[in-house]
This record gives structure tokens, C-alpha cells and sequence, in this order.
């Protein structure tokens, strides 16, 4: 069995573009941390993310090195 967990998905983006966060809250983005000086004038970002819920776990079947399944055809004993 084999569970898939998807990565969040990262943006940074500015900390005074106030619209700009707000729009992305609505969203679903949620702020992660804050990162002082990010930006070669001093200014600091957020680091935005975005999380997936987790999906249902797959079952992925194994191959077998037997080859396929046999059939026998023929009449039923009873």
C-alpha cells in the first residue's frame, strides 16, 4: 500500500500589499512565516502556502513474476 501525500503549494509575497494578501486569504492561503528583509530594498515577505487536503489512500497492486492468472476450461467435476 502506498500513501501519496501532495506538497503545499509556496508563494511569497510582500508584506505592504495589503489587497494582495487579502485576496489571497480568501483563497485559502494562510501565512506561513514572515521573512525579514526578503527583498534587495529591505522590505519583508511572507511566505504564503496553500494546503491540499490529503487524499484517500490508493491501494496500487504489486506485479507478480509468476506471469498471468491461469484459466482451466473443461467440464466441472463434481
Amino acid at each position: 500500500m502506498i500513501r501519496l501525500t501532495p506538497h503545499p503549494f509556496k508563494w511569497v509575497h510582500l508584506v505592504s500589499n495589503i489587497g494582495a494578501l487579502a485576496l489571497y486569504g480568501r483563497l485559502g492561503f494562510i501565512r506561513a512565516k514572515q521573512l525579514h528583509h526578503y527583498y534587495l530594498d529591505g522590505m519583508d515577505a511572507f511566505w504564503l502556502k496553500l494546503l491540499f487536503p490529503r487524499p484517500q489512500t490508493m491501494i496500487i497492486p504489486k506485479k507478480s513474476n509468476r506471469g498471468p492468472p491461469r484459466v482451466s476450461v473443461g467440464p466441472a467435476n463434481s
